[in-house]
């Protein structure tokens, strides 16, 4: 959502009325965000939907969704929109409901579907470098649980060898490996990671990270 908001788009929101954490969440945090509706029957209000976008801007459709043919359904309504309209599809994360068979890869491809992911897919020197040392050692290509054991391994060993120590070093410094960043918060003595990649299908049905 932060970064949608920096990319200085319309977001528009289409939740389930039974994603209702979902959506409390984005009104509690970003009331900037539009909202589409649903009828009584369960179809979205197209009407409401194309008088939220704006013409000349672009236009972030933040969809969650349970139900696969209501997905098919709302996709299909966005590529046609598509024909007037700047539109670019969004999700919280890949969802079960987004591999269901009946729903078209090219669908969301032809809408640039954004996601986030904890990896990142674009290839580095860096990372040929590790693959070809790796299967040298091991006699195998390493998979992605082996890189993340590397990033994790040696983001810890060189924030313990800097002089501010690893807590100050955690608190004030973003990294970046083979294919994990970390950006750590601390929050009532617990830390996380929130370091994430934003990434998405392009056209060609390759998955590209956003920029």
């Amino acid at each position: 959502m932060i970064i949608l908001s920096q990319k200085n788009g319309n977001v528009v929101a289409v939740i389930s009325t039974k994603k209702t954490t979902s959506k409390d969440f984005i009104i509690a945090n970003y009331p900037e965000v539009k909202h589409s509706e649903f009828n009584a029957k369960g179809e979205l209000d197209v009407a409401l939907l194309k008088s939220q976008l704006v013409l000349g801007q672009k236009n972030f459709v933040l969809m969650e969704i349970e139900k696969a043919s209501t997905v098919l359904n709302i996709t299909k309504i966005l590529i046609e929109l598509q024909k007037e309209y700047d539109i670019q599809l969004a999700v919280f994360e890949l969802y079960d409901t987004l591999n269901f068979e009946e729903i078209p890869m090219k669908n969301l491809a032809e809408l640039k579907m954004l996601f986030p992911s904890t990896t990142k897919v674009v290839a580095t020197p860096e990372e040929k470098i590790f693959e070809k040392e790796f299967k040298k050692i091991n006699n195998i290509y390493p998979n992605a649980v082996a890189k993340k054991g590397f990033d994790v391994t040696f983001d810890a060993l060189l924030r313990i060898c800097q002089p501010e120590g690893f807590v100050k070093s955690a608190e004030t410094t973003k990294t970046e490996y083979i294919e994990n960043a970390f950006d750590y918060n601390s929050n009532n003595g617990l830390i996380s990671n929130n370091a994430s990649y934003l990434l998405y299908y392009d056209t060609d049905l390759t998955i590209k990270q956003a920029q």
